[in-house]
């Protein structure tokens, strides 16, 4: 799982979907009641990447600010791990947990890539959420580098990362 999630492998989830089963997947999705158009209704092994499952970056923040509040009914443990596996910077002071992705925008000649994620400093707290329309020839590291690139510089200028 560990490695799954830093290289976003795709066949690992979409196997950790499948066997999850459609009943279980709605009823998780239905419990969030907070992210985006909340369509699960595409392949049920790849919904949240094929463009079916649509969020906006004022939705994704708010579905990261309610599951960093405690607000969603998941167990602290499964919380406490997925922020394991976020945090990208831990020093004594700051902490960034983040997450990248990308998905095919429907109809379109573009990817969508992400950056998401939490970024604590002392008292403060920052919820963020960076995404671009990237065309397809220029999906590479360089250009897909640019949305942490970009956000971490946002995040220094308001002191919640070093």
């Amino acid at each position: 799982m560990r490695e799954a999630y830093k290289t976003s492998s795709r066949w690992y989830f979409r196997d950790l979907a499948r066997r999850v089963g459609a009943d279980t997947m709605e009823k998780i999705i239905r419990g969030i009641d907070c992210y985006g158009n909340m369509n699960y209704m595409g392949e049920l092994d790849k919904f949240w990447v094929d463009g079916s499952l649509m969020l906006s970056v004022d939705e994704q923040v708010e579905f990261l600010r309610r599951l960093y509040s405690g607000e969603l009914s998941f167990r602290k443990g499964a919380i406490d791990t997925l922020f394991e596996l976020m945090t990208e910077i831990k020093t004594a002071d700051a902490t960034l947990m983040a997450k990248t992705g990308t998905f095919f925008e429907v109809n379109s000649e573009k990817n969508v890539a992400w950056y998401v994620g939490i970024a604590e400093k002392g008292n403060r707290t920052a919820v963020f959420a960076m995404n671009m329309a990237l065309p397809l020839d220029t999906l590479t590291s360089e250009f897909l580098d640019k949305r942490k690139e970009i956000t971490k510089q946002i995040l220094k200028s308001q002191a919640l990362i070093d």
